[in-house]
């Protein structure tokens, strides 16, 4: 209850669209990752959130069968025994979302000086995209699939009707202008910072976005 509901939804769309469907294991992408790391292929990818959760809490960084395995038993456990509100609760609350910033009070305070309560659905979205690689600079490769899954998870809240024409057209103004700041070459709090201070004329059929400082 105290965090977003917009929040909640971005990160399931972004980590684990079924979520509320599995039963702790997305079956299909694990064998999909079993047979790339039979052939010798990255193997990452595919877990889910209450695979994720069993990892951050109980196991390290290391990539073996046997850790996966026990990982996978004990996601199983959990959702066997748990809530789907209750483990997505725990995820949020022990994810990481940059280096050093555990847990979505914190990253509600880092990235934007508010509670997890008060999170918007620009800010949602972002926070969501963060997930797969927290600690890796918005630079590159990773810049360019933050942005993409920010318009995705801002597309979703949409579909998912939990925010309205007029939420979304703000939110995607402020995720164009983040995307010009960071095409820049600007770092992410500088980013974040100018985005923040932008004042948005209204939206008008047809013609382009106007931002001013």
């Amino acid at each position: 209850a105290q965090i977003s509901p917009l929040l909640a939804a971005a990160v399931v769309e972004a980590e684990d669209s079924r979520f509320r469907e599995h039963g702790g294991v997305n079956w299909k992408t694990t064998r999909k990752a079993a047979r790339r790391y039979a052939a010798g292929q990255t193997a990452g990818g595919g877990s889910t959130i209450s695979q994720q959760l069993a990892r951050n809490l109980f196991f390290d960084a290391s990539r073996t069968v046997d850790r996966k395995l026990r990982e996978i038993l004990l996601a199983l456990r959990m959702d066997g025994e748990l809530s789907k509100d209750r483990l997505l609760e725990l995820y949020l609350n022990v994810a990481e979302w940059g280096d050093g910033v555990w847990g979505i009070t914190a990253a509600a305070q880092h990235y934007f000086q508010k509670s997890p309560r008060e999170l918007d659905a620009f800010e949602s979205a972002f926070l969501g995209s963060l997930l797969p690689a927290p600690r890796a600079p918005v630079v590159g490769d990773n810049r360019s699939r933050v942005i993409l899954v920010q318009r995705r998870l801002l597309s979703a809240l949409v579909t998912d009707q939990l925010v309205g024409p007029d939420a979304w057209s703000e939110a995607r103004r402020r995720q164009c202008a983040l995307e010009i700041e960071l095409l820049s070459g600007r770092a992410l709090p500088e980013a974040l910072d100018r985005v923040g201070h932008l004042t948005f004329a209204p939206a008008v059929p047809g013609l382009p976005v106007a931002a001013t400082p």
